[in-house]
């Protein structure tokens, strides 16, 4: 009874996070593109970093039942997933934590972002599931580090990277990093199965709301925290679907997909639980969808410079 009332709260609490923080890579890497800056990578990090911290809590107080992802030899599974997810994102606009608040701000194109994912999962016959520690023989993502040493780490990157962007007077994004992190990170302790990507995988194969319902409404409730976030600060505005847009939300969609299913994981479970709980195909997957994604931007700003040239 606990779960239904309280998950469904978590997820709302982070979209409404992640709503009022720059938490997208794609605007991240187009702000170290464009305007050399590092504060919105160095955002995610942080909420990366708050999310180690829940999960280095969790395994401490509980070694039996750490919830952390499984430890594995990554091949070249996460960098090609990575990479296909950073193109999908590209042509999306947003990745996946993205798509969340431009959809909650009532950009009715980000619909068909959903569309795509469920397109993509629906060809598949693999099922979308997350390797957990314990799930057969994998080990703890930790592997030898004991959780203490990992709470102490994750604490003091939390206290370096945000003490810095208060210092600099970022309070509210600061904050409102933390949170999702700290909010994201307990949902996927809960069940790493739970993400929005998991439950539409869940309901094209006709298993909505049955054993995980619980799970499938705390989907939901993330995007209605980004709504009703943005409808507090008089940010919604009703967006019509625009042909070209959508069809680029849906290509892009399930191409973040396919990553996903590749890698394992989309980049809210890279940022949110596979990186925070020390998973190394994680940071692997992660560094070469922002690679993709910095390659398209630089090609689609010269391509830009030489259009504009030849009109002068």
């Amino acid at each position: 009874m606990i779960a239904y009332a309280v998950l469904p709260m978590l997820a709302a609490l982070l979209g409404f996070a992640l709503a009022r923080s720059n938490s997208c890579t794609v605007e991240a890497t187009a702000q170290l593109i464009e305007e050399r800056k590092l504060d919105f990578l160095a955002g995610l990090l942080l909420a990366a970093a708050s999310a180690g911290l829940v999960l280095a809590a969790l395994a401490l107080a509980d070694p039996d039942d750490p919830s952390l992802p499984m430890h594995f030899q990554p091949g070249w599974a996460p960098l090609a997933g990575g990479a296909v997810m950073g193109l999908g994102a590209l042509v999306n606009g947003r990745c996946m934590l993205g798509s969340i608040t431009v959809l909650g701000r009532g950009n009715l194109n980000y619909l068909f972002t959903l569309a795509g994912i469920a397109a993509a999962l629906l060809a598949t016959p693999r099922i979308y599931r997350l390797p957990v520690a314990g799930d057969g023989t994998g080990m703890a993502s930790f592997g030898e580090l004991p959780p203490l040493s990992v709470l102490l780490a994750t604490m003091a990157l939390v206290l370096i990277i945000g003490g810095s962007r208060l210092w600099r007077g970022e309070r509210g994004s600061t904050f409102y990093l933390v949170l999702a992190g700290i909010s994201g990170a307990a949902l996927f302790a809960a069940n790493p199965q739970w993400s929005y990507l998991a439950a539409i995988d869940r309901a094209v194969r006709g298993e909505v709301l049955g054993a995980m319902a619980e799970y499938d409404v705390a989907a939901v409730a993330l995007f209605a925290g980004a709504t009703l976030s943005a409808w507090l600060r008089d940010r919604f505005d009703l967006a019509m679907v625009a042909p070209g847009q959508a069809f680029a939300c849906f290509v892009g969609g399930a191409a973040m997909a396919v990553g996903a299913l590749i890698i394992p994981g989309g980049n809210d479970t890279l940022l949110l639980w596979t990186i925070p709980g020390l998973a190394g195909y994680g940071l692997i997957a992660y560094a070469a969808m922002i690679a993709v994604i910095a390659v398209g931007l630089v090609v689609r700003r010269a391509a830009r410079r030489r259009s504009s040239q030849l009109t002068d």
